[in-house]
C-alpha cells in the first residue's frame, strides 16, 4: 500500500492566538472561538459557553486560523490528539492555539478516514518515537506534517471509514448505555428522598457527625514503599465511584495488622479531602470500595466515612455525596485556600434530612439491581472497545 506524508495531502495551518493579543479580545457575540475543550468525543460543542470574538479580529486571522467546512481540526496543547470534522456548520469559526487545522487535498484523502488514522496506534507510535509516555505536553507541526499515512485508493478510505464508523457507533451506544445507568441511581435518589441537604421532602434532620464518623488516613512515610504489597489509597486513586488503579504506592504487608485501623473494607466510602471535586465531571471525588479494591490501606489526605449502620445506609450515603447541594457546600468549604481542602469536622458539621433506615434500605435493593445490570453494560462496552481496537489494528497496523 503507498504510503503518504500528510503536508503532502493536505495544508496544516496552527497559527492561531489569544484575542487579546491580536485586538479587543472575547465578546459576547460575534464569530465562535474554538479551543481545545470545544472538542470532544469526535465533535465539535459549540454550545452556549463557547466564547466569541469580534468580526474586525477575525478578519485579521483569516488568514491563520479561520475554519471552513470539511477541515479536520486536533488539539495539539492541554489534552491532546482530540479530533474532529467540521460538518454541518455553515457559520464562520475561529480557533486559538491549541488547535491545528488540517484541510484535506479531498482527491487525495477521505476526512473520516484520516481521523480514525490520527486516532490509531500507529499514529501515535510515529508521533511517541514507539515509546511509551504517560502524557505529551503538545504536538509540534512538524510531529503532525511527517506522519507517514497507509492510503488505498478513495473509495477503499470510504469504505474502511464506513466500518469503523459502524463499530465506533456500537461502542459509543454501549458508553451510553453505561452513563444512564450512573444517572439513575441518582435520579432514584433524588425521587424517593428529595435533596437531603436542602431537606424539601421534610426529614428529620441530623448533622452528619450525630450519624458517623469522617475517619481521615494516616501518614505513611514514602520510605516505607514497596514494589509491591499492600495498596495504598491515596488521592490520585479517589476518583468518581470507583478507585482508579494508574498509580500504585505499595506498603509492606505486616502493616495491615501494624495499621488495622485504617485497613479498608468492602462497602467503605470514600472522599478525597484535598482538591475534594472533579471539575471537568462537576462532582465530588468519592468512591465505594469493591472487593477488586482490597486489601488496601487509607493514606492521609483521603477520608473514610464510618457510618453507624443503624441510622445509614451506605448507598443512601454514596449517592448524598453526589448531590449539588452537598458538592455545593463542599466547594465552599474548600474555597478558601490555594490548595483547596475540607476538613473532617467540615464535613461532619453537614445537616441533613435524614428519612427512615428502612425506606433507605429499599433504595439500597433497588441499586443493586441497577449494579448488576451495569456491570452487563461494561462486559458489553468491553466487547465493543476490543471490537472497535482490533479493527483499526488491522486497518492501519501500529
Amino acid at each position: 500500500m503507498n504510503m503518504f506524508e500528510l503536508n503532502k495531502i493536505s495544508t496544516l495551518i496552527t497559527k492561531g492566538t489569544t484575542p487579546t493579543s491580536i485586538g479587543t479580545g472575547f465578546t459576547d457575540s460575534g464569530v465562535k472561538f474554538l479551543r481545545a475543550q470545544n472538542i470532544i468525543n469526535g465533535s465539535l460543542l459549540l454550545n452556549d459557553d463557547i466564547l466569541h470574538i469580534s468580526q474586525r479580529d477575525h478578519d485579521t486571522l483569516l488568514k491563520r486560523s479561520n475554519i471552513k467546512k470539511g477541515d479536520l481540526l486536533i488539539t495539539i496543547a492541554g489534552t491532546i490528539g482530540r479530533t474532529a470534522i467540521v460538518e454541518g456548520v455553515d457559520e464562520e469559526l475561529n480557533c486559538n492555539q491549541a488547535v491545528a487545522i488540517i484541510r484535506l487535498k479531498e482527491e487525495f484523502v477521505d476526512a473520516k478516514y484520516l481521523k480514525y488514522f490520527i486516532e490509531s496506534k500507529n499514529a501515535q507510535d510515529q508521533i511517541t518515537n514507539g515509546k511509551v509516555v504517560a502524557t505529551i505536553p503538545n504536538l509540534s507541526l512538524s510531529q503532525i506534517s511527517n506522519l507517514k499515512i497507509p492510503l488505498p485508493p478513495l473509495s477503499e478510505q470510504k469504505r474502511i471509514a464506513d466500518l469503523l464508523d459502524t463499530a465506533d457507533r456500537l461502542r459509543q451506544k454501549d458508553k451510553a448505555l453505561l452513563e444512564k445507568y450512573d444517572q439513575l441511581a441518582q435520579s432514584l435518589f433524588l425521587e424517593m428522598f428529595g435533596d437531603p441537604v436542602k431537606n424539601d421532602k421534610g426529614w428529620e434532620v441530623k448533622k452528619l457527625g450525630e450519624i458517623l464518623k469522617v475517619q481521615g488516613g494516616y501518614s505513611f512515610k514514602s520510605s516505607d514503599y514497596l514494589n509491591n504489597g499492600i495498596r495504598l489509597v491515596k488521592i490520585a486513586n479517589v476518583n468518581f465511584e470507583k478507585l482508579i488503579w494508574d498509580e500504585i504506592d505499595y506498603l509492606p504487608t505486616d502493616f495491615l495488622t501494624k495499621y488495622s485501623d485504617f485497613k479498608l473494607n468492602i462497602g467503605d466510602v470514600l472522599m478525597a479531602l484535598t482538591r475534594p471535586i472533579i471539575k471537568s465531571l462537576g462532582t465530588i471525588k468519592a468512591v465505594k470500595v469493591t472487593n477488586n479494591d482490597v486489601p488496601a490501606l487509607l493514606n492521609q489526605r483521603v477520608a473514610r466515612f464510618q457510618n453507624n449502620s443503624s441510622y445509614i445506609n451506605s448507598y443512601f450515603l454514596i449517592q448524598l455525596i453526589f448531590t449539588n447541594e452537598f458538592k455545593y457546600l463542599i466547594e465552599k468549604f474548600s474555597s478558601t485556600s490555594l490548595q483547596p481542602n475540607v476538613s473532617n469536622k467540615q464535613i461532619e458539621s453537614i445537616e441533613i434530612g435524614l428519612p427512615p433506615l428502612s425506606l433507605q434500605n429499599q433504595f439500597a435493593e433497588q441499586v443493586r439491581l441497577i449494579e448488576k445490570q451495569k456491570e452487563l453494560a461494561k462486559e458489553n462496552l468491553k466487547k465493543s472497545e476490543e471490537l472497535f481496537q482490533r479493527l483499526m489494528g488491522e486497518v492501519f497496523g501500529g
